[in-house]
């Protein structure tokens, strides 16, 4: 039974010292660290896809076919952009954008508001 506990001591060791680290979402705090992000697509967990374009509009491909419009800009420190999704105006919103080297979190309401994660690609 000893062998028995120490492999079982052991296989919980390995495991969680074998677990990648996550990775921190650090806030993009200037227009120059928002630079490698933009014309880059990113899908959220929907399928959706948006990307920011360095015209400053804003391309996306929806699951539901709805069309979309939409333009960006950099403004104090946040990504404000305003959008259309079909017949839905979704009016201006500045968000708070954070990267962790796969993943972009925007918060809206300049970081107040409600958070979602896209994967870029």
């Amino acid at each position: 039974m000893k062998i028995n506990r120490i492999s079982l001591v052991s296989a919980c060791l390995l495991a969680l010292f074998a677990t990648p680290a996550l990775a921190e979402f650090k806030h993009i705090r200037t227009e120059a660290q928002l630079q490698p992000l933009i014309g880059k697509k990113m899908y959220d967990s929907s399928g959706n896809w948006f990307r920011w374009n360095a015209d400053g509009s804003m391309s996306a491909q929806m699951t539901s076919g709805a069309p979309f419009a939409g333009a960006w800009k950099w403004s104090n420190g946040f990504v404000c952009r305003n959008a259309r999704i079909g017949d839905n105006e979704l009016g201006t919103d500045c968000q708070k954008i954070e990267f962790d080297g796969k993943n972009m979190r925007y918060t809206r309401n300049r970081g107040r508001g409600e958070a979602s994660v896209m994967a870029l690609q």
